[in-house]
């Protein structure tokens, strides 16, 4: 919007019509919005740090549902509305996260030498699908290799499901498909350079 130019949430009806500015703070970025639809999950960064919160979709106060300097970002809620799941760095290492759906009870859900990102619940509640970097990547680059990665939520077991060149805006938002056995994903394709020194 001309009167607004920093990055905000807006609702647009599916049907069309005027856009409706939900988050009135800057630099404000939208990731999931709760199974009842009443409330959106959405980052804002900071001062080198990065927190998660959630407004209600009919507007009202913003709610900081994690806090520090560290990176907390790309929060997605379980089906059941339960649990937010997201990645964050405050054990040291980015990492698979989740907590309640109000901030509450941080858990890890990974622990390997893995830089992971971008984590996603299938509709059924069965998996996540997150993105990997290698050992010690810093932040979330692009047009790097990169594993999508499938954890069952019933025992906790990984496995990888296709290797991609990849990274930021490879899986950013929510990409499964309703029936649980698809998903959405960008992968890059560097292409060679032409004759003018320039890719096509």
């Amino acid at each position: 919007m001309p009167d607004k130019p920093e990055a905000r949430v807006y609702i647009i009806p599916s049907s069309g019509g005027a856009p409706r500015v939900l988050t009135e703070n800057p630099t404000s970025y939208w990731h999931s919005w709760s199974p009842d639809g009443k409330t959106i999950a959405f980052t804002r960064p900071s001062n080198g740090s990065n927190n998660i919160y959630a407004i209600p979709a009919e507007g009202g106060e913003e709610k900081a549902l994690t806090s520090g300097s560290g990176i907390s970002d790309d929060p997605d809620f379980s089906p059941d509305g339960k649990y937010i799941y997201f990645n964050s760095d405050r054990s040291g290492n980015m990492q698979i996260w989740r907590m309640r759906s109000d901030g509450s009870n941080p858990e890890q859900m990974t622990f390997d030498d893995l830089v992971n990102w971008t984590p996603h619940v299938s509709p059924d509640g069965k998996v996540i699908v997150f993105q990997s970097y290698g050992k010690g990547t810093i932040g979330h680059p692009t047009n790097r290799d990169i594993a999508l990665r499938i954890m069952s939520l019933d025992d906790k077991k990984i496995r990888v499901l296709v290797n991609i060149v990849g990274g930021s805006g490879s899986m950013n938002v929510p990409s499964w498909a309703p029936d649980s056995r698809h998903l959405a994903f960008v992968s890059y394709q560097m292409l060679p350079e032409d004759d003018n020194g320039s890719s096509e």
